[in-house]
């Protein structure tokens, strides 16, 4: 058997939400996805479990720090995109929940969802950045899922 994204969104330890295979037992059971898990950072970590696990328990958190971390790099900016930290949490909610949907928005929607006057180029740099941060972690994840599934074949799963 193969953890696939997939069954990725199986993330939520309750038991009623496993699938389960022919013979009664779970396909995946919450201590293969924890293993994966531990190997990423707690922020991939953070995001695996809203995006794929569907667990909007996680949102608030990763919404403030994601923000906390778009500010800070903001800041080392000769000139940042936004003064206040309110402009980046907008963005951020935004990006997110785009992301999770696999919706990519106009310029336009992107002001209605946004809450904003206008969307300018600032605005749409900072979308990218978050977007892109966003990849990264996906990117961490899906590694480690490889190298999971890799280590699962060379040594027989369990």
């Amino acid at each position: 058997m193969r953890i696939t994204l997939e069954s990725f969104r199986l993330l939520n330890p309750r038991v009623a939400q496993f699938e389960r295979s022919t013979g009664g037992t779970p396909e995946i059971s919450f201590q293969e996805v924890a293993d994966v898990l531990g190997r990423c950072t707690s922020l991939c970590s953070m995001f695996s479990r809203y995006h794929y696990g569907l667990d909007d328990t996680y949102r608030t958190k990763l919404v403030n720090a994601i923000t906390d971390q778009m500010v800070e790099e903001d800041r080392k900016r000769k000139r940042p995109l936004f003064p206040h930290r309110q402009h980046w949490q907008s963005i951020t909610k935004l990006t997110l929940e785009a992301y999770r949907g696999g919706i990519y928005l106009t310029r336009v929607q992107k002001k209605i969802a946004g809450d904003f006057h206008r969307w300018t180029r600032h605005h749409e740099e900072a979308h990218r950045n978050v977007r892109s941060l966003l990849d990264e972690w996906d990117y961490e994840l899906r590694c480690e899922l490889g190298a999971w599934n890799r280590t699962q074949q060379e040594e027989g799963y369990r």
